[in-house]
């Protein structure tokens, strides 16, 4: 039996903490190809638009693009600007990313915020989205190494102090080993945290992974809309993910 979180959240109309829910992450370099990625999202529950992938962004594109975005596709909308550091490309300073963040506040259904992000910056978002009832993913990548389970354990127990409504530990696995490691960490996450958690194993090795820790308690699964535009590691689609859950859960 899959364990739930003990305080869901509700990220537009979809609750996320009780049963497994499947975001798209979507990353264009313009409105255009966005909506057109989001066309192709129609086995997700929810969207994550990446801000970070636009050719050009500030604050008014930021809002026109989500706007319109969440109109014509129904979709509740996780808005991400990613930071280098944690797999991104915005080409701004730390304050600029984070203003297109806090722009994005007026349309999204929720945002996502770097763990390690410059320290003011990230508390600034995190209290303007609490103003706003808009819940906030706390997250931690990390592509180039696999942490010991006590140091992840401590990853997320920062991002819940941080005021994360979602907490978000993503990374890189290298060996079975290392999977097994995320699976346990994700199991005692559960334990130790009341909010939703989404904890993912990258690499090509954890495809299988991306499936299997929903059902250790990761309560939201990251995909691409098809083959090709992955936005991590060993990422699956959303009609992969829908069909491997229909069949293991």
């Amino acid at each position: 039996m899959r364990l739930s979180a003990k305080k869901p959240i509700e990220i537009g109309k979809v609750l996320v903490g009780r049963d497994i829910r499947i975001c798209a992450s979507i990353m264009g370099n313009d409105e255009s190809e966005v909506l057109e990625l989001i066309n192709r999202a129609n086995a997700a529950d929810l969207i994550e638009i990446r801000l970070d992938g636009f050719n050009k962004i500030n604050p008014a594109i930021t809002k026109r693009v989500l706007r319109t975005a969440k109109i014509r596709s129904g979709y509740p909308i996780i808005a991400t600007n990613r930071m280098e550091a944690d797999g991104g490309s915005f080409p701004g300073s730390e304050r600029d990313r984070i203003e297109n963040l806090i722009a994005a506040l007026e349309i999204a259904d929720a945002i996502d915020i770097e763990l390690r992000s410059q320290l003011e910056l990230r508390d600034e978002l995190i209290e303007k989205a609490k103003e706003k009832r808009i819940p906030t993913i706390v997250s931690y990548h990390n592509f180039e190494r696999m942490p010991p389970k006590n140091e992840l354990l401590q990853i997320l127990d920062e991002e819940v102090q941080a005021g994360a409504s979602i907490a978000k530990i993503a990374v890189m696995t290298k060996s079975l080993e290392n999977i097994l490691t995320v699976l346990d960490t994700t199991l005692l996450a559960k334990a130790r945290v009341e909010i939703p958690v989404s904890i993912i194993a990258m690499g090509e090795i954890a495809k299988h992974a991306r499936v299997i820790t929903p059902i250790y308690g990761s309560d939201l699964i990251y995909a691409a809309v098809d083959e090709g535009r992955s936005t991590a590691p060993g990422q699956l689609t959303v009609q992969e993910v829908r069909e491997a859950l229909g069949i293991l859960t």
